[in-house]
């Protein structure tokens, strides 16, 4: 279905000329543990061996914060038996709320940087984590041609731009316009939730030419969704040109990878809010 489409389409900009909640899962009494003796796969023991805490000074999260995170995600790669849910448990936990909204704000507007940056970690992120993945599961069913992944507290799906557009065009498809349809229309039932459309393209043609497409792309995706019934206070769209690649620009199908719009979802203020609030009145269970 729409997991790891192999992209397709042609290139970006001209080469020659510049252009209400679940209840919380009892595993998760006392928030994620990091105590791993029973997932001898999994090695999250090694982060006592790292030079930070968990929980450190507001004056310190700014600048360690992100080796936190950067750590954490590489050694939770090798933990096969943990579930998503857990595994975004556990990164907000080591994130925190502060910490996870100064790594999203460094991260400039990314995809991976707004779950990041929404993340609440523990007990209340272990619930949200939970309904995201029974959404992404949904939008796996429902959508063809893009790529669903679960990431930390939130979703991210990536649509080929091949697919979204034509060359050196901001003017969606046929194609297009039904698969953003279906997803408007899966995400009319999911209302606590932000969303954030990011376009990108290859390195082909001027940085300046690009930055500007990719603007038009997510603006054009983003102007679709609010047709579609969407609500657009819940709406952003940035464009990040060629700065983000997925893949070698030195290759057509590397480029091809690179030329894409992706979109996260993740908890809004309101609805973090409540469920921290929630979980906390019952004691983290």
């Amino acid at each position: 279905m729409g997991r790891r489409v192999s992209p397709g389409g042609v290139g970006d900009g001209p080469a020659a000329v510049p252009q209400p909640p679940a209840e919380p899962d009892g595993n998760f009494a006392s928030g994620p543990s990091l105590g791993t003796g029973h997932r001898p796969d999994c090695p999250l023991h090694l982060l006592s061996r790292f030079p930070f805490s968990f929980h450190m000074p507001m004056s310190s999260v700014r600048h360690s914060t992100p080796l936190v995170l950067l750590v954490t995600a590489l050694l939770l790669g090798g933990c096969s038996s943990l579930s998503n849910t857990e595994k975004g448990a556990i990164i907000g936990t080591g994130a925190g709320a502060a910490g996870g909204a100064a790594v999203g704000k460094a991260a400039g507007g990314t995809a991976e940087g707004a779950i990041i940056g929404a993340a609440v970690g523990g007990a209340a992120g272990a619930l949200i984590g939970s309904r995201m993945d029974t959404k992404a599961e949904e939008l796996d069913e429902e959508l063809d041609n893009a790529d669903v992944e679960r990431v930390g507290e939130g979703i991210k799906v990536t649509f080929d731009s091949g697919i979204l557009f034509d060359f050196d065009s901001s003017t969606l498809r046929a194609e297009a316009r039904q698969n953003l349809t279906e997803f408007a229309e899966s995400m009319q039932g999911f209302e606590d939730t932000k969303i954030l459309v990011v376009g990108h393209t290859d390195a082909q043609g001027s940085e300046e030419y690009n930055q500007k497409l990719s603007d038009r792309r997510a603006e054009s995706a983003t102007r679709h969704l609010v047709d579609r019934g969407v609500d657009p206070s819940r709406l952003t769209s940035v464009g990040r040109g060629e700065t983000e690649p997925v893949a070698s620009n030195e290759t057509e199908e590397g480029r091809q990878q690179n030329r894409r719009v992706e979109v996260a979802i993740y908890a809004n203020e309101e609805y973090r809010e409540r469920v921290q609030a929630q979980t906390e009145g019952s004691g983290g269970r």
